[in-house]
């Protein structure tokens, strides 16, 4: 029979009740127990280990702990085997069968997803044991092994995989490393698991199958020594020696070194693919890869030259959100430096092309956990990324020279200048324009005297471009490629070897199998324009050798050079550069240039002001230059030359959107060749190299390839960043990256199966997320940070805000459309006002009239919200950080730009743009009914007088000084999009009153935890229009217009440019711009303070235990009741006393708990136990009197309230309507709890409480005479009004007459107690005193002056001594003595005890019924007065009084607790209430385990400090 049935009592604990055990888990603990005493531990030491569900075995406990334990909580989860009490869990032998020999290890089920980890990793599944299903037990073995013996947290394997990721993640040293996990198996057991050393380590996890295979290749780069050639050891082309040689005395030598396109698989590459491998499709589970080759230096830039080629795979079959992201790039192999391979790469590529061509032909038998099944699963590779050079590596087709264009090949009409000896693409344009187009038949302003009338060249498919290369050798077939050309290299073609990528079986059929790199392009473009503009000498293109070039092919005779005599030159200024004065103004404007956090490098640190120039941008740096900042920065240039870089700019801009439009892009295509045809006719023929000519193709890979951030260098930059801060060792770089990265994927891999093991460079910080609500406008998007401050709302701010909200919230768009069909005009104009002004209150009315209940979610919204609102200064939503103006203020980065499309309602789509000037958190009422507002400063949006918008490049323009006239500055803080402003450089006519717009993207965001940092891209394309043409427009240049500038032919410039095949640096784009790390603030919630419990009345359930801990609940974990049942049999000799009567403890809840149940109803349930399941984390209350215990929270809460949703004239509290105190009520309820039977108390004294401090805040209001800010302006007139009405006056007058009246002749009544409520004085008294202060004590304390003790009247006095005559002695009857003394109860209160009166009151009438129902009353009161005293002597001792106080309370176990008086009824009842009445376990163990549960803040305001300290132990 199966264990688990015939222990199947182990885990039905509680019957179907859930009140009482069951009977067979009582007798199988019973049983369990037995056996238990028989080992050897309980033999020698009288305990054993608790298999308790808390404890799990660690801890060691007494057998009536360990039952006791088991009663409350049950056994440990799947704690089948007793291996801890005598038994061994059989485990599987492999040749055997199962077996139960004692030799098998004791193992506990510690995680059952190691196994699935084991299982997933090794991909066998319950098959027969070969080799690798050896290994795979082995594995498991160790995923069920416990470090040590009784360890329940860890495995040997998870160990293992833990230490892996931490030093992963911080980069930990081998040495650090070693001497940290050496310390952990110190101080463990010495039995322990843990492994010795990083090595055993990574050979324990290697078994997981993540490892890298090593293979040797000729130092010159010749071959690899793998398949036929691993035996051997020089190389075959070249006899270099394999192995070096070894040397005693070497010294180490220090190595320097048509429709939207979203996602690839929607884009024509993709769709080509399916259609010609069908099979291949047929299966969504293959994997579509790409391929990135780049190299980097893993050294400092200023040390000898290393170039390290890491290759990286990444797949696409992914979420957009996930495709190109850290977690998904797979650094297949890395080829070693120092040398770039060149065309030699082929040689290091063959083993990853043997894989993919596995991958392809056969694929690899893969289980698919969703559906539990095994698949083949298969590969190809899509297409490579890398830059220009890299381009031409992988391809085979050389990327220099003329024929550097990979798409043109030997049609390209490039040239080589004649002085300037570079490669030119000037005038090869035209081509690409229509037949008809006028730019074809000029020949003035591009190579003078030419047309261009031949057609654009032809764009070569695979197969014709297979043809090409088909009988070319391959690098590894002849060595010599590396260094000699093919036949006609450089005339007819630039193949330099056959590609070893055509050596897949389906690389022909690929539409694009080599990417432009857009990121590489852009950049080098940029650099053109920005150096050549600001006349950068060293850096310009429009150097000495370009205007000599220039007489040459062009007819621009106001630029060619000038003679100015002995044997100088006269440069003419051409009108494309900026004069000194305007550089410096744009190098002034950049350094002050204010833009989002994370949206680009610190810019103000790449500025030289005094000579005008600009340094150390980095790729994404100039990715933002050019695509956002490049017209506003040279607004200087004329319209004829601005334009078409405004063009340019705009066409890299739609092209990098992340969502493309087919139609769009066969738009650019067509427009790009006009754009740089406008660009020969300004810029000199030295300017154009092949980085000026890709553009041409660019449109044509974004329709068949996809969006470019799938194809560009960006992620792969940042990428090969995070790798080269894992070059630990500079001797071994290629060592330390493969050693770092394969710790890495080992636990990326085993995060999905380990909760404590975090992924690698995610944050675990949540960010944006929102709150379920069954209302729209309160789903909480967004989260706030910092600190926040308080006010209240104008009249006119609550009337806005709260039209707004009804406005924009889903629910309320039906009883919009309802009011409005009922509006009898049609006018939208007037419709629009009427919907402000009567649409809110028609809302509230018909909402409370068609739900009875007034308190559904709609009838919540109707309330409108309250006035008191928060304000925060950072808010985080939809991947936005927005700052308030205040914050932003003095900082190098502005976050306050807010924009918002206009509300639909009205027909609005146009946009409104604005400044953040404070974050609201506005609530309403019920629970977590918060909406999150931004209060907004807007510009005007009146088309061309406060805002402009560009007609064809879209740029908006809006201006500094003119505001929206109308007061509507709130919006919903999700409905805000982020911008900033961009201010015209100093000088520029009619642009310094008007900011340009910069629209921003979100920065992505992958489940809540980690922040990925995206190059900045727009979301879609900008639609522009077709560009304008004019035949006759030709740049004129006016000769006389131009300034000249000396030169000397003779001196040779630094010509130190790139050339059109150059390639940017990696640091200059590895460390692009990153998003700084916030760190939120974690929200501050308040401590639910716990109050002292009433004391068990006689209706409280009760029953026997022979421990009153018993019942008592485990505070560390959450449970949605407390069961309550008969105790099992006492197990030993039974107690000679009998059991105490008690009822069952009320036990605070945890603090930080959330809110996720509603507030109390009167009707709820009577026990203890479902009182705290309905806390939530607020405060716990008490009545005490007419008011409350404590009573501090709850009267500020009652003044908060009123203040909030003051939102009437209420004149006193009685005219405050019902619903609306009802309201009021259930906003108190969210932050006060009470037990059940306090349900009328509480709300009774909220009434009084409330009506109290209504008074007394109107007659501070009407004593200072000026409107507080939580009245509104006409509901202070109303007010006003009322105050200073006759009826008013005259109730005033008597009023002030009636409380100055001469009672019994003993004058008004005064006090000494001030502010300080009565309730406070009596509770000092009691503090100082140790009991209950008599009435006369109370009167005494506050009838009496401090500094001469005199009574305050002569009615004090008198009263005083009135009560002294009176007969009796006996304590109860004090009150009854003191209210006849002073003339009895009047008006609900008692001269001289204000408000205490009903809590005295209380008191004396529970004893006196307890008096006249008792039959032995003279013996009892001997009794207590004899234990009084007992416990007066002994109240300063420590330990001992404890023990000896519950004895004695034993044999007073049926005295009424009202008996008691002063510190004997504190310490009976709270000792009661804490489980301390103890009747079957010594006393002292009951108070160190059990008073935990007592609210800390009883014992420290009541008990003295020897006390204190009994129950802190």
């Amino acid at each position: 029979m199966d264990i688990r049935n015939q222990r199947s009592w182990m885990y039905n604990r509680l019957s179907q009740s859930r009140k009482t055990l069951t009977d067979e888990f009582i007798n199988g603990v019973n049983v369990f127990i037995q056996q238990a005493k028989q080992l050897p531990i309980f033999i020698c030491e009288g305990k054993f280990r608790c298999p308790y569900s808390k404890h799990k075995n660690l801890v060691i406990l007494e057998p009536y702990d360990v039952t006791v334990d088991l009663y409350r909580r049950g056994f440990m989860p799947r704690y089948w085997y007793s291996t801890c009490h005598g038994e061994y869990e059989p485990q599987f032998d492999y040749q055997c069968g199962p077996s139960t020999s004692s030799n098998v290890a004791e193992a506990e089920n510690i995680r059952p997803n190691l196994e699935e980890l084991v299982h997933d990793a090794t991909g066998i599944y319950e098959e027969l044991p070969n080799t690798e299903a050896q290994n795979f037990y082995d594995l498991l073995h160790a995923a069920q092994h416990p470090i040590w013996k009784g360890c329940t947290t860890h495995s040997e394997l998870s160990v293992a995989v833990k230490m892996l990721s931490i030093k992963a993640e911080y980069n930990v040293a081998r040495e650090c490393f070693n001497q940290f996990i050496g310390l952990l198996k110190e101080t463990n057991p010495t039995d322990n698991l843990i492994p010795t050393y990083l090595y055993r380590t990574k050979k324990l996890v290697s078994k997981l199958g993540l490892t890298c295979t090593k293979i040797d290749c000729c130092v010159n780069g010749c071959m690899l020594y793998f398949k036929e050639d691993i035996a051997e050891t020089v190389c075959r082309h070249c006899n270099a020696p394999r192995f070096k040689p070894k040397s005693r005395n070497r010294r180490k030598q220090k190595d320097v070194s048509v429709s939207v396109i979203t996602h690839p698989s929607e884009a024509e590459a993709w769709k080509h693919f399916d259609r010609t491998h069908p099979t291949f499709a047929a299966e969504p589970r293959n994997v579509r890869l790409g391929l990135c080759a780049d190299g980097f230096t893993p050294f400092s830039q200023s040390a000898t030259p290393y170039s390290c080629w890491p290759v990286i795979l990444t797949p696409y079959n992914l979420p957009p959100e996930l495709c190109m992201t850290t977690p998904y790039m797979f650094l297949s192999l890395i080829i070693p430096g120092p040398h770039n391979p060149k065309l030699k790469i082929d040689v290091f590529l063959q083993p990853l092309i043997d894989d993919l061509s596995l991958l392809w032909e056969e694929g690899v038998s893969t289980y698919d956990i969703s559906t539990k099944q095994n698949f083949t699963l298969r590969a190809a590779l899509l297409w490579t990324i890398g830059d220009f050079p890299a381009y031409g590596m992988l391809s085979g087709w050389n990327t220099s020279g003329k024929l550097a264009c990979p798409y043109c090949l030997e049609n390209t009409k490039s040239f080589t200048l004649k002085y300037g000896r570079k490669n030119s693409w000037f005038d090869c344009h035209r081509m690409f324009l229509p037949q008809s187009h006028p730019f074809r038949r000029n020949k003035e302003a591009f190579t003078k005297n030419k047309m261009v009338m031949i057609p654009p060249p032809p764009r070569f498919s695979s197969e014709e471009i297979f043809e090409s290369v088909e009988f070319l050798p391959t690098i590894m077939e002849s060595l010599r490629l590396a260094e000699f050309r093919l036949p006609e290299y450089g005339v007819y073609h630039n193949w330099t070897k056959k590609s070893i990528f055509w050596s897949l079986p389906y690389w022909r059929t690929n539409l694009i199998r080599h990417n432009l790199d857009v990121m590489h392009i852009e950049k080098n473009i940029f650099d053109n324009i920005f150096y050549t503009v600001m006349d950068i000498k060293e850096k310009s293109k429009d150097n000495i050798k370009a205007r000599m070039d220039l007489k040459e092919i062009c007819r621009r005779k106001a630029l060619e050079l000038k003679d100015g005599g002995a044997g100088k030159f006269l440069k003419p200024k051409a009108p494309f550069t900026l004069t000194l004065e305007q550089k410096r103004a744009v190098c002034e404007w950049v350094k002050t240039l204010r833009v989002l956090d994370g949206y680009s490098s610190n810019l103000s640190r790449c500025v030289d002001i005094r000579s005008g120039r600009l340094f150390g941008l980095k790729s994404h740096d100039c990715h933002i230059f050019m695509q956002c900042l490049l017209s506003t920065a040279f607004s200087y240039l004329p319209d004829q030359i601005l334009k078409p870089l405004v063009e340019l700019s705009v066409f890299f801009k739609d092209l990098c959107s992340s969502k493309l439009n087919v139609e769009n892009l066969i738009h650019m295509e067509q427009q790009i060749p006009f754009i740089l045809c406008q660009l020969e006719k300004i810029f000199p023929p030295g300017f154009f190299d092949s980085m000026e000519h890709l553009p041409i193709h660019l449109p044509y890979e974004a329709m068949v390839g996809g969006p470019v951030q799938y194809r560009w260098m960006y992620p792969f930059e940042r990428y090969l960043n995070k790798l080269k801060k894992t070059a630990k060792n500079k001797a071994r770089p290629e060592g330390s990256i493969c050693e770092a990265y394969l710790t890495y994927e080992t636990t990326q891999f085993c995060s999905y199966y380990f909760e404590t093991i975090s992924q690698s460079g995610e944050s675990s910080t949540s960010q944006n997320v929102g709150k379920s609500s069954n209302i729209s406008v309160f789903s909480g998007i967004g989260e706030p940070l910092g600190a926040s401050t308080v006010r209240y709302l104008t009249d006119k701010e609550m009337t806005v805000i709260t039209l707004y909200i009804l406005l924009n919230c889903d629910e309320v768009e039906p009883y919009l459309e309802r009011f409005i069909d009922g509006l009898s005009i049609s006018e939208e104009g007037e419709v629009q006002k009427i919907v402000e002004k009567e649409f809110t209150a028609w809302f509230k009315n018909t909402i409370h009239a068609e739900d009875s209940s007034q308190f559904s979610r709609l009838s919540e919204l109707a309330w409108g919200p309250n006035r008191l609102v928060k304000c925060y200064q950072i808010f985080e939503v939809n991947g936005y950080k927005f700052q308030t103006k205040n914050l932003c203020e003095g900082r190098k980065t502005e976050n306050s730009g807010v924009c918002v499309r206009g509300n639909t309602h009205t027909g609005d789509d146009s946009e409104y743009y604005g400044v953040l000037q404070e974050i609201l958190e506005v609530e309403y009422p019920g629970m977590r009914n918060i909406v999150y507002l931004f209060n907004c400063e807007w510009f005007d949006p009146v088309p061309n007088r406060g805002t402009k918008v560009h007609p064809i490049y879209g740029i908006t323009e809006v201006k500094r000084v003119r505001r929206y006239a109308k007061f509507d500055p709130f919006i919903i803080a999700s409905q805000a999009t982020q911008v900033y402003y961009a201010n015209y450089p100093s000088g520029i006519r009619g642009k310094q009153d008007w900011l340009v717009v910069m629209k921003t993207k979100p920065r992505g965001v992958i489940e809540k935890t980690s922040t990925i940092p995206t190059a900045h891209q727009e979301e879609f394309m900008s639609n522009l229009k077709d560009l304008p043409i004019n035949v006759d427009d030709q740049i004129r240049f006016n000769e006389s217009e131009l300034q000249l500038e000396e030169v000397d032919l003779n001196i040779e410039e630094s010509d130190d440019e790139s050339d059109c095949a150059r390639s940017v640096s990696s640091d200059m784009a590895s460390a692009t711009q990153s998003q700084p790390a916030t760190q939120p603030q974690p929200a501050t919630h308040p401590q639910p303070v716990t109050q002292p419990l009433p004391t068990p009345g006689a209706n409280s359930p009760q029953f026997y235990s022979p421990d009153l801990r018993f019942p008592s609940p485990n505070l560390g974990q959450a449970t949605p009741f407390y069961p309550y049942f008969t105790p099992p049999p006492y197990v030993g000799a039974p107690p000679t006393y009998p059991f105490p009567p008690y009822a069952p403890p009320y036990y605070p809840p945890p603090p930080h708990q959330p809110a996720t149940t509603g507030p109390l109803t009167a009707a709820g349930p009577s026990t203890a136990a479902a009182a705290e399941q309905q806390t939530d984390g607020r405060m716990l209350i008490a009545p005490e009197g007419d008011t409350f215990y404590s009573s501090k929270q709850p009267t500020h809460k009652i003044r908060d309230i009123i203040r909030s949703r003051f939102d009437a004239p209420y004149f006193s509290w009685k005219k405050v309507p019902k619903e609306v105190r009802e309201m009021w009520f259930r906003e108190f309820e969210k932050e006060f709890c009470w037990l059940p039977q306090h349900n009328d108390k509480i709300r009774k004294n909220f009434e009084k409480r409330g009506s109290t401090r209504m008074r007394d805040m109107f007659t501070d209001v009407r004593k200072v005479g000026k409107r507080p800010l939580w009245i509104g302006e006409e509901i202070w007139a109303e007010l006003n009004a009322a105050w200073g009405s006759e009826e008013y006056t005259r109730r005033r007058d008597q009023n002030r007459q009636n409380r100055a009246s001469d009672v019994g002749g003993l004058g008004s009544a005064l006090h000494t107690g001030g502010s300080v409520p009565h309730t406070e004085h009596r509770r000092h008294l009691k503090a100082s005193l140790g009991r209950e202060p008599t009435p006369v004590e109370l009167h005494s304390h506050t009838h009496k002056r401090q500094e001469d003790q005199q009574w305050i009247d002569e009615r004090a006095r008198k009263a005083h001594v009135s009560e002294g005559s009176s007969g009796g002695s006996v304590e109860y009857s004090e009150y009854r003595m003191w209210s006849q003394a002073v003339g009895g109860m009047q008006h609900g209160r008692v001269y001289g005890l204000g408000a205490q009166a009903q809590a005295y009151k209380g008191i004396t009438s529970s004893t006196a019924s307890s008096f006249a129902s008792s039959s032995h009353e003279s013996l009892q009161a001997q009794q207590i007065i004899a234990l009084q005293a007992e416990l007066e002597q002994l109240w300063n001792c420590c330990e001992p009084v404890v023990e000896l106080v519950c004895v004695r309370i034993d044999r007073f176990a049926g005295v009424e607790m009202g008996l008691l008086a002063g510190k004997a009824i504190f310490f009976l009842s709270m000792l009661q209430v804490s489980g301390g009445l103890c009747a079957g376990n010594p006393p002292e163990k009951t108070i160190q385990r059990n008073v935990s549960s007592v609210p800390a803040n009883m014992i420290r305001r009541t008990l003295p400090s020897q006390v204190r300290r009994i129950f802190r132990r």
